[in-house]
């Protein structure tokens, strides 16, 4: 199987511009993991924010795979006809004829997972689970696959269909022992890991600011 890179990358208009520009060789190998940014509710309003965020992936990403996740949006938000947010977001890229994998975090909300289901089936590109390092806890991991379990069985997604982001976020220098512990921990808490797609372990080392970098 070819390994894949998968980026997470913010859902600003340069940072998508960046990853279009990727030569075909490298764009074959990535997989990025886009996300939306947080609503600024004073400068625009939530559907616009949602419609220009598709608009870009649209625009600068056409081709090759990617992941989406709404991250950045309220789990309870709606648009100005009601609809969440989250599915809105969704349906409008699929209007666009943008194929994407759909990507959704447990402890969100959860009247979603049955409309996301649909929409994953509409996409036939199937769908990711995004896990926070709670989630991966060793005291959590029995709850976090039966989670699993049961919000597959509610899409009607199959574990060939289903990708796990395993997302640490920051990552410290001396953590990457007791992070690969974990991991592994995780795996073996589910023998089935195996008839999963992927499996993506996210972590970052950068830093939040540089102001403290001496100049």
């Amino acid at each position: 199987m070819t390994a894949i890179y998968v980026p997470i990358v913010k859902g600003k208009l340069n940072d998508l511009k960046a990853v279009g520009r990727l030569s075909p060789r490298l764009r074959a190998l990535t997989k990025p993991l886009i996300e939306a940014m947080p609503l600024d509710a004073e400068k625009m309003k939530l559907e616009k924010h949602v419609f220009m965020f598709c608009e870009y992936i649209r625009k600068h990403v056409p081709l090759g795979d990617i992941a989406v996740d709404f991250y950045g949006l309220m789990p309870d938000a709606t648009v100005e006809d009601g609809t969440n947010a989250i599915l809105h977001g969704y349906r409008l890229l699929k209007a666009f004829g943008r194929t994407v994998t759909p990507v959704y975090g447990l402890e969100r909300n959860d009247d979603l997972w049955e409309p996301l289901g649909k929409i994953a089936t509409e996409f036939n590109a199937g769908f990711a689970f995004r896990l926070r390092r709670d989630d991966l806890a060793d005291y959590q991991h029995e709850d976090t696959w039966q989670s699993i379990t049961q919000r597959s069985a509610q899409m009607g997604i199959k574990e060939r269909d289903t990708d796990l982001i395993l997302d640490f976020a920051e990552v410290g220098e001396t953590e990457t022992p007791a992070l690969a512990e974990t991991v592994i921990s995780f795996f073996f808490a589910n023998p089935r890991i195996r008839n999963y797609r992927s499996v993506v372990i996210a972590g970052s080392s950068a830093l939040r600011t540089v102001s403290d970098v001496a100049r």
